[in-house]
């Protein structure tokens, strides 16, 4: 269906794909970034365009996301678009992994650890070495010794 902005005085929809076009257009400033179709541009009360359309988004990284498949987590790793628009792929066409959790965990299949603020630099530098990516979650880690990264792109930041 349409999206209907409602009594929004601001808005900004980034590569999104509108299925059934926009209604009701808010008071003031919409921005429509990579979106298909393009709303066409709109006045309001005080004459002035009240909707920006840029036909695509120059960079769009979507953040990392946990999903369950065959009772197993898995991170997606959705890359980088350039020049892009509409919506991003379905989850399925993303890299995924296995993932690790926990200091002990080691059932040969994981390649990625899910690291937390009470994850030691030791316990973190271990499941680097056996060559797993590691995401660190939001928080602060105190980490009295350096990661050792070994290959490029081991780390991601969850946002």
């Amino acid at each position: 269906g349409a999206i209907a902005f409602g009594t929004q005085q601001q808005s900004l929809l980034r590569t999104s794909e509108l299925g059934g076009g926009v209604e009701g257009l808010p008071s003031f400033n919409s921005v429509f970034l990579g979106v298909t179709p393009t709303p066409p541009p709109d006045r309001c009360g005080g004459g002035g365009p009240a909707v920006a359309s840029v036909g695509s988004a120059p960079l769009a990284a979507e953040k990392p996301f946990l999903f369950l498949q065959n009772q197993t987590l898995h991170l997606a790793l959705p890359p980088i678009r350039r020049q892009a628009k509409g919506a991003a792929p379905r989850p399925h066409h993303f890299p995924a992994a296995p993932l690790a959790s926990g200091d002990d965990d080691d059932d040969g299949r994981s390649v990625v650890f899910v690291a937390t603020p009470s994850d030691s630099a030791a316990a973190i530098n271990r499941q680097l070495a056996r060559g797993r990516h590691v995401v660190l979650t939001p928080g602060l880690y105190a980490l009295p010794v350096p990661l050792r990264v070994a290959t490029r792109g081991q780390v991601r930041g969850a946002h």
